[in-house]
């Protein structure tokens, strides 16, 4: 995949996607969901073969909770709104889909 770092667990899973570098292509939430969608099929054979993939080091891109939101929906359009567990969650401000993981502020 053009613009990233392939690497992989001990048993060839999980597959973990990084950007080369922090001046690339993906320092921008919208150029990082632009790609997400145009190798949806790459990602899904992916996740088939390596049964996750993490994308890491993104940090220049996902900034905010609605930036994450925008690049959950570009991976998954039809996102749940119910949570089901038996935990506390907090709706993060200008979100529909991320919450708060424990008691603790939610975004810092």
């Amino acid at each position: 995949a053009s613009g990233l770092t392939a690497s992989y667990g001990p048993l060839g899973f999980p597959l973990v996607l990084s950007p080369h570098d922090h001046n690339s292509n993906f320092d921008v939430i919208d150029q990082l969901c632009e790609w997400v969608a145009s190798h949806e099929e790459w990602i899904t054979e992916k996740l088939y073969i390596h049964g996750a993939v993490l994308f890491r080091g993104f940090t220049n891109a996902l900034v905010t909770p609605s930036d994450f939101q925008q690049f959950a929906l570009t991976l998954e359009p039809h996102l749940e709104k119910s949570y089901l567990g038996t935990s506390t969650r907090t709706v993060q401000e200008g979100t529909t889909y991320v919450h708060s993981a424990s008691d603790y502020d939610g975004w810092r």
